[in-house]
């Protein structure tokens, strides 16, 4: 069993089992809606939509209000250049701007499109593997690699 870290946003708790991700009344406990995905990711919550990821590169779009899936892709699935022995598993995701930035374990940065999951672009950002999750400062992305280097990206 599994869980992702719980957050709380609207009177809201959203997380997610090893079997299912929920939205969860805060006031009353009630479930609102439940959705047959599990990911040990943070997700990123906006008012309108909850973003998810599996390490394995699937992505879903979800309505905040209903759990309805407004997207969903497989990047490696569908991706003649991108694939998983590649570029290693998704290790978190961020909302910059009007992109997801996905990182990776094997060092690498992967842009999407929040509205419609498509890959704009990725790079190599880190040799040795990124050991943190990425944390948006002043417009800056600052995470530590694996050698304990503190890297900063504009």
């Amino acid at each position: 069993f599994y869980s992702s870290p719980i957050i709380c946003k609207n009177d809201k708790i959203f997380f997610s089992s090893s079997d299912s991700t929920f939205s969860i009344n805060s006031k009353n406990g009630n479930i609102i809606w439940q959705l047959p995905f599990a990911t040990e990711l943070r997700p990123i919550i906006t008012d309108d939509f909850i973003f998810l990821a599996s390490k394995n590169g699937f992505f879903l779009n979800i309505n905040s209000k209903t759990g309805e899936v407004v997207w969903s892709k497989d990047l490696f699935k569908n991706s003649q250049e991108i694939k998983k022995n590649k570029i290693g598993d998704i290790q978190s995701i961020l909302l910059v701007s009007d992109q997801i930035l996905a990182t990776t374990t094997k060092g690498y940065f992967l842009f999407v499109n929040y509205r419609n999951g498509e890959i704009i672009n990725y790079t190599k950002a880190s040799k040795a593997g990124f050991f943190s999750n990425p944390t948006l400062v002043n417009k800056r992305i600052y995470l530590l690699d694996k050698k304990m280097r503190v890297l900063v990206f504009n």
